[in-house]
């Protein structure tokens, strides 16, 4: 569960430095966005183990109806890709930055933000969950 914590922070610390690369008219290096995609869907695929089911793949039956973490990581992802899409525009453009793009691309990192924040939640009840079991069985 924590590798899945880390990994949605880094795909978002990747996505702030292009933002910023951007603004700064500095190359935003979005190759390894794919790379930190995987990740992230790597760390929720271990998360079964813990009780958390991740369904991140649109040919999988339950990916339309989903759990709270199901729709954040969905949300998550989507929002990312986005991101990438919005600034790879930006780039191609060989212009200064068009202001109403980026705040399209800062309105849309915000929600990516708030999907991992929806994630992370059900990431820290089933951590407590899990402590409150281990002490249970310690009795």
């Amino acid at each position: 569960m924590m590798d899945l914590r880390v990994a949605t922070r880094d795909l978002l610390l990747f996505l702030d430095d292009a933002r910023q690369a951007v603004r700064d008219g500095r190359p935003a290096n979005l190759g390894e966005l794919p790379n930190a995609v995987k990740k992230v869907r790597t760390a929720a695929d271990r998360c079964e183990v813990y009780g958390l089911s991740f369904v991140h793949s649109p040919s999988s039956g339950d990916f339309g109806s989903g759990t709270p973490e199901t729709r954040g990581l969905h949300v998550y992802i989507e929002c990312a890709q986005a991101v990438r899409e919005m600034l790879d525009e930006v780039e191609q453009s060989g212009d200064t930055p068009d202001r109403l793009l980026l705040q399209s691309v800062d309105a849309t990192f915000r929600q990516a933000e708030q999907a991992r924040g929806q994630v992370l939640g059900v990431l820290m009840d089933r951590m407590a969950e899990l402590r409150a079991e281990m002490g249970r069985t310690k009795r």
